[in-house]
């Protein structure tokens, strides 16, 4: 598989502006950016568009929809690669929350694209067909992840054979031995538990004749019970009849003995009714007596029933107008608290205006006071100015002496210097180099001293000039500091009066607000010392307050007649009693005499009852005999159905030991056959056990294999140190404390200086063995799925080499290179950029990654 392009939208950290990757033009390409910009991503893209899986779904139940760009509701990727001289196209599409779409295209001769499948498991097996190789393969082949290039040379030998294992999967190997050796464990268990069956049934065949002759015996037992248990039936049948006999006059004498106790019940009713009855006559006796007085006091409550009525509803007014009086008494008091609140507020503003006042006359002192300073300064910058000019005069003419002198002093030391070559012997004219004789030498010296005694005399007067010039220019800097200071003084003056002139402008006005709030503090003062406010409801308060005097009168008075209500209301029952009294009396009278007559009725029907019972309780004398005897019976034949049943259950048990006898002499018979063929199931679980282990097709597998990873780890060395290095891989090595091998994986590297272990080697030879050897299991596992390896990428492979490590890494990729039709290097070593001749830069903003190719 050959990338040609790759298309994301929304992808990740992609956005919906449908980035493309070109791979088509590349052979060697480094896939740079800073971490976190998405360069790993454009690899999950790949193994999604094509098996549905990305690293972070092999590593934890994350969904398809965690892989949609936050904030947008569905991603596309579409990968288009070569195959052969077949270029095809995988489209794959997500909705949150929703199905996707999954499609597999080809290329025809004409350039159209034909879909291949769009059903998911069509696209998934063609895909897989295809290609020859799974996700897995693919991780374990074409992609080496981060610190993965050397991670198989540098295990030890027992883990480098393990993960060889664990590359050409021989895991289903193993897991086939397992299932074996479950199988052959269970055909074991199988064998174990018929064995046990076994020696229980040869126990049950041998009882079959004993309990044959068993049988015989439990039927004559069951015969014999059978006809005693009949007669003793028969015995009870005729005894029971009596028995019911008898019982039943021993029901009659309980019935008897009911109806007896519920007319002493109703005769002791009867006689607590006639009571109750003459305690009534009584109490009415004595309310005619009384009839008087009750009907007096019955008038009395009538009468004041009528008063409480009457000032019922002066009552009910006086409640409203208490009420009335309560809301026009609130109605003030909040009236005279708004003006207490609006005083308080006005008092705390006057007393702010009071300092107000007090502040605005420092203020206008404070300004005065400014004006007179600032007048007294006006000149100030002027005189600055002036005194600034008289510096920088004072200060060139200074500059003008010392440049001057400078050339004197200089001049001075020519004309010394041009004497001492005058007064030598051979000394030249220093105008025009003619030899000077004595005569002419003289003169020039004599000239050259006349001027040297001008310049000295020259410089004498300078340096007066140049004293006096100090002194000005000392005394103009010191006018010009005081002048400075009094610009800089006059300045504040400045500020500070314009600050005062700004609190005067805030001030202003405030002396009038203080008289007026003083104003309005007085007016409110004398509205509440006066009462002067609300006056309509001050005024219904003053009429409501006498209008309940009157009320309140009433109101005693209502109470009063109250309590005598509740007091007469106390006797009001009796009255009602007495009304009755007449008609109730007589009433009660006639009842009394009836329910002497039924009383009188009732003794008579009891005393007959208790003679009745008599004659029952002497037929009934045989009755305790009776019952023994049927319960001896009845005991027997418990005991005869007892031994029945026992014999029964002997002959059940008997006939099944002996159906169970049977029945394993045919299982026995049947389990010879059985066993023999489970131990022929155990012999080839085992053997096929064995077959699958380690030492088995796996151990094959592995001796088979490394030769292949010998000679693919070999050529690669070959053009990475020019023939100078080759690996042997050795699988047995000779026991340290036993005589015999024990297996091993070890690697040995021969160079021009011998043949040493691979754990001898560091730096870049060791690495060049390493990415040699990891390399040669990528081929070898594409090429066992039936893959060719034509892409191989790199994930971080520089990450954990140093400056020396990452040259011999690029070094390797580039003698590896016409291997591969494609290699892409991902990294974020920003320096590492230029060792690659194409580059796939990407980038981040807020729109989402971004893709470069340079």
């Amino acid at each position: 598989m050959i990338p040609v392009k790759l298309l994301l939208k929304n992808f990740m950290s992609y956005g919906d502006h449908n980035e493309e990757v070109p791979f088509e033009d590349l052979h060697v390409a480094c896939l740079c950016g800073d971490n976190g910009n998405g360069k790993s991503a454009l690899l999950d893209a790949i193994t999604w568009v094509l098996w549905g899986k990305t690293r972070v779904s092999s590593t934890r139940a994350a969904g398809e929809d965690d892989l949609i760009r936050l904030g947008t509701d569905d991603m596309a990727v579409r990968f288009v690669f070569d195959l052969g001289e077949s270029r095809y196209r995988v489209t794959r599409t997500r909705r949150r929350g929703k199905a996707g779409t999954w499609a597999l295209e080809e290329r025809d001769a004409a350039g159209e694209w034909q879909v291949r499948g769009s059903k998911s498991r069509d696209v998934a097996e063609q895909v897989e067909r295809l290609l020859h190789m799974n996700y897995e393969t693919f991780l374990q082949s074409a992609y080496l992840q981060q610190g993965q290039a050397d991670l198989f040379a540098r295990l030890t030998p027992g883990e480098r054979k393990k993960t060889l294992g664990s590359i050409l999967g021989l895991e289903r190997y193993e897991r086939l031995a397992e299932m074996a050796r479950e199988e052959a464990r269970a055909a074991q268990s199988e064998l174990t538990e018929m064995e046990r069956e076994k020696n229980l049934l040869d126990d049950s065949v041998a009882g079959i004749t004993e309990l044959k002759q068993q049988m015989a015996d439990l039927k004559d037992r069951m015969n014999s019970a059978k006809t005693a248990l009949l007669e003793q039936e028969n015995a009870q049948k005729q005894k029971q009849a009596e028995f019911t006999r008898l019982q039943g006059l021993a029901d009659q004498e309980k019935q008897g003995d009911v109806q007896i106790q519920k007319l002493a019940n109703s005769l002791q009713e009867v006689q607590e009714e006639a009571r109750q009855i003459r305690e009534r006559i009584q109490e009415y006796a004595q309310l005619l007596k009384e009839r008087e007085a009750i009907e007096r006091d019955h008038a009395y409550l009538l009468e004041a029933r009528q008063q409480r009525d009457a000032l019922a509803e002066s009552v009910q007014k006086r409640s409203d107008v208490k009420q009335e009086q309560t809301e026009l008494q609130n109605h003030v008091q909040q009236e005279e608290n708004k003006r207490i609140s609006v005083l308080s507020l006005k008092r705390s503003e006057l007393t702010r205006l009071e300092q107000d006042c007090s502040e605005l006359e420092q203020q206008r002192r404070q300004q005065q006071a400014l004006q007179q300073q600032q007048s007294s300064l006006a000149h100030a910058a002027e005189e600055l100015k002036q005194a600034a000019d008289e510096l920088t005069r004072a200060e060139q003419a200074f500059q003008t002496l010392k440049s001057e002198h400078e050339a004197q002093k200089k001049q001075q030391v020519e004309e010394e210097e041009l004497l001492k070559l005058l007064q030598s012997v051979g000394a030249e004219c220093p105008t025009c180099g003619a030899s000077l004789d004595s005569a002419q030498r003289t003169r020039v010296v004599r000239a050259r001293q006349e001027r040297l005694q001008e310049i000295k005399g020259r410089i004498t007067a300078l340096i007066a000039e140049g004293k006096i010039a100090s002194e000005q220019r000392n005394a103009a800097r010191q006018a010009a500091a005081q002048r400075e200071e009094e610009d800089r003084e006059a300045r504040k003056i400045a500020v500070q009066l314009q600050g005062v002139q700004e609190r005067l402008q805030a001030l202003e006005g405030v002396e009038k607000q203080h008289l007026a709030m003083a104003a309005e503090i007085a007016a409110l003062q004398t509205e509440l010392s006066s009462g002067a406010f609300a006056q309509p409801k001050r005024i219904r308060l003053a009429q409501v307050d006498k209008e309940l005097v009157q009320l309140e009168r009433d109101y005693q008075q209502h109470s009063a007649i109250l309590a005598k209500i509740a007091n007469l209301e106390k006797g009001e029952a009796r009255y009602q009693r007495l009304q009755q009294a007449e008609t109730g009396r007589t009433e009660a009278e006639k009842q009394t005499e009836r329910l002497q007559a039924r009383e009188l009725q009732m003794q008579k029907e009891i005393a007959e009852l208790r003679s009745s019972k008599e004659a029952l309780q002497k037929g009934q004398q045989d009755l305790p005999q009776t019952r023994q005897a049927l319960a001896e019976i009845q005991q027997l034949i418990q005991k005869l159905r007892e031994e029945s049943d026992a014999v029964q259950r002997d002959q059940g048990a008997a006939a099944r030991g002996l159906q169970h006898a049977e029945a394993s002499k045919q299982r026995l018979e049947n389990m010879r056959g059985e066993m023999e063929k489970k131990r022929e199931e155990y012999n080839n679980y085992t053997e096929l056990a064995r077959i699958f282990g380690r030492n088995g097709v796996q151990a094959q597998i592995i001796e088979n294999a490394l030769p292949e990873l010998e000679q693919e780890a070999n050529n690669l060395l070959e053009r990475m140190t020019g023939g100078e290095m080759k690996v042997e891989l050795i699988t047995t090595a000779k026991s340290k404390t036993a005589k015999t091998d024990v297996e091993t994986l070890d690697i040995r590297i021969s160079d021009r200086n011998g043949t040493r272990p691979f754990e001898l080697y560091s730096g870049g030879e060791a690495f060049r063995v390493s990415f040699a050897l990891r390399i040669a299991l990528s081929r070898l596992l594409a090429n066992r799925a039936g893959a060719k390896l034509q892409t191989l990428i790199l994930d971080e492979g520089f990450g954990s080499q140093d400056g020396k490590g990452r040259e011999k890494l690029i070094e390797v990729i580039e003698s590896i290179k016409d291997d591969f039709s494609k290699i892409l290097v991902i990294t974020h070593i920003d320096d590492l950029k230029d060792s690659f001749s194409s580059r796939i830069e990407i980038s981040k903003d807020n729109a989402g990654s971004h893709v470069r190719v340079a």
